[in-house]
């Protein structure tokens, strides 16, 4: 019987200490309310999170594929270093190769000259030939041929400059006859616009039609073209 009331009385004390706690102590009842609603908010931050962190992978692979993408300053000098490499053994190559058609045109033309003062005389007896480039050339269609425009020659080669040379046309002996000058002979000179540059060689002909050349590339032509 005692017992009993022992254990009433334990019950009775523990009741009445649970009703006079503290309110500010918590209980497990808090905890777990807590805990739930810290586990809401974490979740509801997760979307922030997760796209913070995708934002910052994405542009760190910008950045890196960037990086990867472009030239560093050594392979930039080394791809230089080679292009001038090249152009030394090239530029000389391509300038003796336009020297060399150059020359090939300066002859052609020459010889082009030499066929059309032939022509000229025949066409004007009573001039003789031509005493210029302009009286070789004119407009083709741009009126009657004359003796001042014979249209017999290209606007490019009757203008004096063709494929880095420079052309003229020299008068010879005259014979003034009914106060018409009649020119009985002439010089084409063919020379290069920068001696080693554009030719090498300069050209001259006369009425006798052969081609000489100087090889300083001025006018004293005394070698026979073979």
């Amino acid at each position: 019987m005692i017992n009993a009331i022992r254990t009433d009385l334990r019950k009775t004390s523990a009741a009445s200490a649970l009703k006079k706690r503290s309110p500010g102590v918590a209980t497990p009842f808090h905890h777990l309310k807590r805990l739930y609603s810290e586990t809401d908010k974490l979740y509801a931050n997760l979307p922030r999170h997760f796209e913070e962190v995708m934002n910052t992978q994405t542009c760190c692979k910008t950045r890196r594929t960037s990086r990867e993408s472009g030239f560093t300053l050594i392979e930039l000098l080394i791809v230089m270093s080679i292009i001038l490499i090249l152009a030394t053994f090239a530029i000389p190559g391509m300038q003796k190769a336009i020297i060399k058609a150059n020359e090939s045109s300066a002859i052609q033309s020459v010889r082009m000259l030499n066929s059309m003062e032939a022509e000229y005389n025949s066409a004007y007896p009573q001039h003789g030939f031509a005493c210029s480039l302009a009286s070789l050339g004119g407009k083709a269609g741009s009126g009657p041929p004359t003796a001042e425009a014979a249209q017999l020659i290209n606007e490019d080669l009757a203008s004096g400059s063709k494929s880095g040379y420079t052309f003229s046309i020299t008068c010879g002996a005259k014979t003034t006859i009914n106060n018409v000058d009649q020119v009985n002979g002439y010089q084409v000179n063919a020379v290069p616009n920068s001696v080693g540059h554009s030719g090498n060689r300069s050209f001259c002909a006369d009425e006798n039609a052969q081609i000489r050349f100087d090889p300083k590339g001025g006018t004293n032509c005394t070698d026979l073209l073979q």
